[in-house]
């Protein structure tokens, strides 16, 4: 079911946030291990301490891969069809990520109704994490 619908939603509207917790080293872990992605700086605090950072931290995709949970709440599946992310700022264990999604333009192209969104990632103490556009196809 979708939240985005082409009659309702309008230019500026904001939808409700959602917020991930429980990022920790076991999430990292279990990330790295279901990915493939092997590097020790996520998954070895004392590896990432000797390359200088304060512990491990989450991988990019990790934390893009909530961006497209967000997305696809708001819009269905299969409704996504375009995603482009600019990682910000690390995320680190212990933090809870807030995902805020904006319409910033509402338009038919192809025969298809769609809507374009920003949509964000910050730390509840608001250092900004990952910032995506992406356009999805509304019913």
């Amino acid at each position: 079911m979708s939240t985005i619908k082409w009659n309702a939603v309008k230019e500026g509207e904001c939808f409700a946030a959602w917020e991930r917790g429980d990022l920790g080293l076991p999430l990292f872990q279990a990330y790295g291990e279901a990915s493939g992605d092997g590097n020790p700086m996520h998954t070895d605090n004392e590896y990432a301490q000797d390359l200088g950072y304060p512990s491990a931290f989450a991988q990019g995709m990790l934390i893009m891969s909530f961006v497209g949970k967000y997305i696809i709440d708001l819009a269905g599946v299969g409704n996504l069809r375009r995603i482009y992310s600019k990682f910000k700022k690390p995320t680190w264990p212990g933090e809870t990520l807030r995902f805020t999604a904006t319409v910033t333009k509402k338009y038919e192209a192809g025969g298809k109704k769609l809507v374009d969104l920003d949509v964000r990632g910050a730390s509840t103490e608001g250092e900004e994490k990952i910032v995506t556009e992406a356009t999805v196809v509304c019913e």
